[in-house]
């Protein structure tokens, strides 16, 4: 899902705030002792591996802090065997580290209200720490930009002010590729509480124009590309993209991501996505999402040859 991607996403690209604020979240950690060095671990474990997908495991001095990030509970196995699971496993692969898990529950529901912290089997007794979102106060996260996407979901009686809050101190982070990676967290995650009509007049009030398109390859990047870079190829895209709908523009984009993709492209496959209409560029963007080689590029695009 692309909620838990962005947030695995940004706590792979800012450890060390995330991993202070488990240390607040958890008082596991002794904040003073959190240096610049956190580590981002694999998420591969390594007997019989399983892929933590939503996932973010960082190391900072002899402490692991595993962030498992969910919009709901819901899971099979269910989420307090998972963390046993996980927890086994890391102390096979790393006996000589402490672990901190924090399940981070995204969406308020019934389900995520009343999930245990713990796991009972017999003599088998595992705990672990749940933070759920909306339960938050939001002030924490609008002290870093690294954070700021989170707070959407934060606790408060007023969301929609608390939305237009966000997308205003976003839109005036002075560096350009942190206000881009900020804004695109923060509009992705308001979906789990704010119609697309409300997120998109309240972003444009701050700083971008609504797109259709913009919306739908930006969500579905993250939910399927995220790993292999699109969503930095999405960022350098969104305030030249398709806001005004533009043909150049889709062009600058759609190119910008095939090369992300596959590095430089020759200058025929070039002139051919030049020549497409407006609303091919627009399906080649999705499409592109999908696409492993560049094979799969010149299929599409013989596909759909004028």
């Amino acid at each position: 899902m692309a909620y838990d991607n962005i947030c695995k996403a940004m706590a792979e690209r800012h450890p060390v705030e995330f991993v202070r604020w488990a240390a607040e979240i958890t008082h596991e950690i002794d904040p003073n002792r959190i240096g610049p060095d956190v580590h981002v671990l694999k998420s591969e474990l390594g007997i019989e591996p399983i892929r933590a997908d939503f996932a973010a495991f960082l190391e900072t001095g002899r402490t692991i802090v595993h962030l498992e990030f969910q919009v709901t509970p819901e899971s099979k196995p269910p989420m307090p065997l998972r963390m046993l699971d996980y927890a086994v496993r890391f102390y096979r692969t790393y006996p000589d580290r402490r672990l901190v898990q924090l399940v981070v529950l995204l969406k308020n529901t019934p389900t995520a209200r009343t999930m245990p912290n713990v796991f009972e089997f017999g003599h088998t007794r595992h705990e672990f720490f749940i933070a759920r979102l909306w339960d938050i106060a939001p002030e924490p996260f609008f002290e870093n930009p690294a954070l700021l996407p989170l707070a959407v979901l934060a606790k408060s009686p007023e969301p929609r002010k608390l939305l237009k809050r966000v997308a205003s101190q976003a839109g005036r982070i002075e560096n350009r590729d942190t206000r881009i990676e900020t804004l695109a967290g923060a509009h992705i995650l308001a979906g789990l509480r704010f119609t697309q009509h409300n997120i998109g007049a309240i972003f444009q009030e701050a700083v971008m124009q609504e797109s259709v398109t913009y919306q739908t390859i930006l969500q579905r990047g993250v939910a399927q590309g995220i790993e292999q870079g699109v969503l930095q190829g999405l960022e350098q895209g969104l305030e030249q993209g398709l806001e005004q709908g533009s043909k150049l523009e889709a062009q600058k984009l759609v190119l910008g991501l095939l090369e992300r993709r596959f590095s430089k492209l020759p200058v025929s496959i070039k002139r051919r996505v030049e020549g497409l209409t407006l609303a091919e560029l627009e399906e080649l963007g999705l499409a592109l999402l999908d696409f492993t080689s560049k094979d799969d590029l010149k299929r599409w695009l013989a596909e759909h040859a004028a």
